[in-house]
């Protein structure tokens, strides 16, 4: 049985670039890595506000939606183009004066507000 020895021949100016090489490279991967978690956690930061900002502006909107809905009755519908039609066992309230749309290719459509029976 043969053992065969595997020797490393390097000078020591060799090692010594290989080592610094090692060592920049080490370096420049830590300085990128710990700038990517600055940046990341800034950028989480920011979205963690802007959640928060828009959670307020949808809680505002809410309220004001549900103040709004306390406030319709059928006179107001009524004041505001609205008037009654009956679909078998449901009343719906429609808009009697027709709408304008843009459709496809900036096309103007006529919408009604509802069929009238």
């Amino acid at each position: 049985m043969t053992t065969e020895n595997f020797k490393l021949k390097l000078s020591s100016p060799k090692l010594f670039w290989l080592l610094l090489i090692f060592l920049i490279f080490i370096a420049g991967s830590y300085l990128y890595l710990v700038n990517d978690l600055i940046f990341k956690a800034a950028e989480r930061e920011n979205l963690h506000r802007l959640s928060d900002r828009l959670t307020l502006e949808i809680s505002a909107l809410e309220n004001q939606y549900l103040t709004l809905a306390e406030t319709v009755t059928l006179e107001r519908a009524y004041a505001l183009g609205f008037e009654e039609s009956s679909a078998g066992n449901a009343i719906f309230a429609v808009i009697a004066t027709p709408r304008l749309a843009l459709g496809p290719a900036g096309r103007i459509l006529n919408v009604s507000g509802g069929h009238e029976e």
